[in-house]
């Protein structure tokens, strides 16, 4: 659940340039550890795209996001794995 527009313009900002001029587009599920302030403090990737590229990409994406959800169950300081899948769509 990244956080509103910021998510799309994200993705469009890290699409490999190469990949979607060729018409390539594909998912990646990643997995990330999430702060209570929904920060991301650790990711991997789960699912790979078959693009390694695309995979970087996911995770760059993660890396800087900001995460929407009810962190305020956490106990302060700890941290969670949560799963997201990232679809790069070629126009």
């Amino acid at each position: 659940m990244l956080g509103g527009q910021g998510k799309g313009k994200a993705l469009r900002g890290e699409y490999p340039v190469w990949l979607e001029q060729a018409g390539i587009g594909g998912a990646t599920t990643v997995w990330a550890l999430v702060t209570g302030e929904g920060c991301v403090v650790d990711q991997l990737v789960k699912i790979s795209s078959s693009s390694k590229a695309m995979d970087a990409a996911a995770l760059r994406v993660i890396r800087v996001a900001r995460l929407e959800w009810p962190g305020e169950q956490l106990e302060p300081g700890t941290a969670v794995w949560i799963e997201i899948t990232l679809t790069f769509t070629a126009n």
